[in-house]
């Protein structure tokens, strides 16, 4: 149950609020935070201050809530309500346990079966096992997929640990997409009829009191919104999914409170049918019940009811008065809307575009932290299990094993989510969360500034968070507010004097942080640290992250190390906390011979920061400086992201690449600034589905595929984007790279760049099968390397040089499926216009060309 403080409007009551900038943005993420089906909020009692849901004034969290539960006393109803969801959901004939058999339902007595049953579980890794089973749905092993389903019909269960209960509904979404029903994904779960409207409102109140994840997001948002309007006389709240309006309960209260008396407040509220059910009514019934509060406390009060889905919402549905202070508050409800990806109405930036019109004062968001929008179908299987796990989890902290209503809540309140966001694919699929700085760039594209929440602020809703239960974490970063669940994970911190050498002290922290058997975390606190040659290996027994506030300073030995900081075979790897990798890279630049000799006998300089085989990781929000090779090196990768990166060095810095890729699949760099002397994105062989966007490039040589073929075992390069994305100055701007007399026939398909802006930009579109520095090959062989499905589309912007478009194809192997679609790139440069030059391939072309395309003789490049 929600422990409450004993004073209970006092403690909904938010402080008065210090001034502050207004016409900001306020992103308030909440990790782990739930959305339609689950839009809770504190019931209808007369008073509306306190919960309908009682609670005792001694009720406390149930810190056993992850013992084994052979004490526990199952009754009839228990047993029967799991016996028949699991027949619904598996058929009579699943191989599930059987409850009567475990449990004597006439006497309760403790038995033996259910503590062995769960021990013979435990030894099963059913969490891998779901993932190789959506492995090989992605990958079309259809046989392998329908094998897995056999196996883990017999781990799942909606009565078992969180991972099992789960894993029941995983395996549902799983079944639903082999059986490609995306129009009928829910049929197993409505079988069930749907609950009445008092017993689904009921299960979403019990959610809402056991899982602190919507109650501190509402309580952000109002400290936002309290906090911009404090000197304001007339204050207009839109609410675009208002479900019960109890969100609004406290902030009533703080206005009412506020020193020099309340303003007038109105409020617009939106709602859906979903909503309207739970609710058992129309809007009508919200707005009475928050205009008797503010009577209450004499609050000037008026409500404004709009009875439709907030993608639906036109400008005069609002009734914005000149006059009133306007907030507008997103809390759980825009990854509903379409985007982009799904409708070329774009419902998600449309209402922003349509809110930013009204000029608001202050604009909310309340999201899931979570990419289930434009990933493809393995990785946001992987991101729905890590979130739902942490919510399933969080009910077990709270809600006991036996309770009969935790099956109705998971069944309700979250089933449908889990299997729609598995199984169902465009218009179908109605959850469609997103990252920060995705929201960030698309709120900053409608023209709003972001705005960090106040200390003031942040520091109450944390206050909050210790009443409530020390099982949750809330962390300030990237200017915004996360809440995350931290229920039996170790946190360890490196306690080190600023400027001495970390080395042996972060390996023994690292090694002891692998071994936890739960997540845990290491913290490199602020300050700056010496740190030499440092190898961090798993595999890990469980999650774990690494959050680096300070700067680690490399030496300067620059001998025979192809590494500084290497992490290795770690499954559920993070790295944050805005620090910074110094790899004091001069002296190196000084000893790189590479010009001077075959690439292969070059001197070795050590890469930066190195990930290699690193399984479902997330780097976020780091910096690499003045590194004395590569910055960052990806190997052997599988679903990494790589978000809000930095990396800095010298124009002049020879082979600081930025982030090499290579023989991994599933990578992501994304919303990332990099200025550095080489490639500010390279891309080896043997990548697949690698995708790259809103990344700022240059000074640096561009982003490339290759080069590709000066070795003999190379892979072949499949699924590439580059979409969204502004190259500065730079040496080239988009560009293949194969070698002539390559060492191996291998390809490179599927790659399309797209919505790329130039600015000054050498050679701003190159496919280069004759790539040869210094010119050490022998250009008179072509390239083995096929090259097929490439595609340049819409990018503009100005050239560094007259050729603005290179196709340089090979004779051996011409370039096949290449297209070209809205190129405009400019050239004001005293050589002549710009130039579009095509040697031994064909493109379809698409839209206008911006110089015509192939139009001019292949000239050779610089150097070649």
């Amino acid at each position: 149950m929600y422990k409450h403080p004993r004073q209970e409007t006092e403690a909904y009551t938010l402080p008065p609020f210090e001034a502050n900038s207004v016409g900001k943005l306020r992103y308030i993420p909440a990790h782990n935070s739930l959305k339609r089906y689950c839009m809770l909020e504190p019931s209808s009692s007369s008073s509306l201050v306190s919960p309908a849901y009682a609670v005792p004034s001694n009720a406390t969290v149930n810190s056993s809530a992850h013992e084994d539960t052979s004490g526990s006393c199952v009754t009839d109803d228990f047993n029967d309500k799991i016996k028949e969801l699991e027949t619904v959901m598996m058929g009579p004939d699943s191989l599930v346990f059987d409850y009567n058999d475990s449990f004597d339902s006439t006497s309760c007595q403790e038995t033996n079966s259910w503590r062995s049953t769960l021990e013979a579980i435990s030894r099963r890794d059913l969490r891998a096992d779901l993932v190789s089973c959506a492995q090989a749905l992605s990958e079309n092993d259809l046989m392998m997929a329908h094998s897995m389903m056999e196996k883990l019909r017999q781990m799942v269960s909606v009565s078992g640990e969180p991972i099992q209960r789960l894993g029941a509904y995983l395996l549902e979404g799983l079944v639903a997409k082999l059986a490609s029903s995306g129009s009928s994904i829910y049929k197993s779960l409505n079988r069930f009829p749907e609950p009445a409207s008092t017993e689904l409102l009921s299960y979403m109140h019990i959610l809402y009191e056991v899982c602190p994840y919507f109650k501190f997001g509402y309580m952000s948002a109002n400290g936002a919104i309290a906090e911009a309007m404090k000197e304001d006389n007339r204050v207009h709240i839109i609410d675009f999914q208002i479900g019960q309006g109890s969100q609004w309960v406290t902030l009533i209260q703080a206005f009412a409170a506020r020193p020099g008396g309340p303003p007038r407040i109105r409020i617009t509220g939106i709602d859906d049918t979903t909503s309207a059910y739970a609710r058992g009514g129309g809007l009508s019934i919200v707005g009475n019940r928050l205009a008797k509060l503010a009577k209450q406390f004499n609050v000037p009060f008026e409500f404004n009811s709009v009875s439709v889905s907030a993608s639906e919402v036109k400008l005069k549905d609002l009734g914005v008065r000149l006059g009133e202070a306007l907030a507008v508050n997103f809390a759980f409800v825009l990854h509903h809307m379409p985007d982009e990806s799904v409708s070329t109405e774009n419902h998600r930036d449309r209402l922003l575009r349509m809110v930013k019109s009204l000029s608001p004062k202050v604009v909310t968001l309340v999201e899931q932290e979570s990419n289930t929008n434009t990933a493809s179908f393995f990785p946001r299987f992987k991101e729905t299990m890590d979130y739902y796990d942490a919510m399933f989890e969080s009910i077990d902290v709270t809600l006991p094993r036996n309770h009969k209503q935790r099956i109705n809540v998971e069944q309700h309140c979250l089933a449908r989510d889990v299997v729609n966001i598995i199984a169902c694919e465009g218009a179908d699929r109605v959850e469609r969360h997103e990252l920060l700085g995705k929201w960030r760039s698309r709120f900053e594209m409608a023209g709003f500034t972001s705005y960090p929440l106040s200390p003031l602020v942040n520091s109450t809703i944390k206050s909050l968070l210790r009443n409530y239960s020390d099982k949750y974490r809330l962390e300030e970063r990237d200017g915004a507010l996360y809440l995350g669940l931290s229920a039996n994970a170790k946190d360890f911190t490196i306690t080190a004097p600023p400027g001495s050498d970390i080395t042996s002290l972060l390996l023994k922290t690292f090694n002891e942080a692998c071994q936890f058997p739960t997540r845990s975390s290491v913290l490199i606190p602020k300050g700056e640290y010496k740190l030499r040659q440092i190898e961090m290996m798993g595999p890990c027994k469980a999650p774990i992250r690494i959050t680096l506030q300070g700067t680690v300073k490399a030496d300067g030995n620059v001998n025979g190390n192809d590494y500084w900081v290497a992490f290795r075979r770690i499954n559920g790897f993070k790295l944050n906390g805005g620090g910074i990798f110094d790899g004091e890279g001069n002296a190196a630049w000084r000893a790189n011979n590479c010009h001077k000799m075959a690439l292969t006998q070059c001197k070795k300089l050590p890469i930066s920061i190195r990930f290699d085989f690193v399984t479902d990781a997330k780097i976020r929000g780091i910096t690499s400086l003045d590194s004395k090779n590569f910055h960052i090196n990806v190997l052997g990768a599988r679903n990494m992201t790589l978000e809000e990166i930095t990396i800095i060095a010298p124009e002049e810095s020879p082979n600081t690449d930025g982030i090499h890729v290579g023989r991994s699949v599933g990578v992501q760099i994304i919303n990332s600034n990099i200025k550095t002397g080489d490639d500010c994105i390279s891309i080896g062989d043997g990548t697949r589905d690698l995708l790259v966007e809103r990344v700022t490039c240059g000074p640096g040589h561009g982003i490339s595929i290759g080069s590709l073929g000066l070795y003999v075992k190379e892979e072949d390069v499949t699924g590439i984007r580059v979409v969204n994305s502004t190259l500065i100055n730079t040496d080239n701007g988009v560009r293949i790279k194969t070698w002539p007399s390559a060492a191996c026939s291998t390809t490179a398909s599927g790659i399309h760049f797209e919505n790329i802006i130039l600015k000054n930009v050498t050679n701003p579109i190159l496919i280069d099968q004759e790539y040869c520095p210094w010119n050490r090959c022998n250009k008179n062989k072509p390239s083995t390397i096929k090259l097929v499905d490439i595609s340049f589309k819409h990018i503009r912007g100005t050239s560094g040089n007259k050729d603005a478009v290179k196709l340089l194809c090979s004779k051996g192997f011409p370039c096949k499926n290449v297209q070209i679609g809205d190129i405009d790139i400019k050239y004001t440069g005293a050589d002549g216009p710009a130039t579009f030059q095509c040697s031994n391939v064909s493109p379809t072309l698409m839209g206008t060309q911006v110089p015509k395309a192939c139009s001019s003789p292949v000239t050779k490049l610089p150097g070649q």
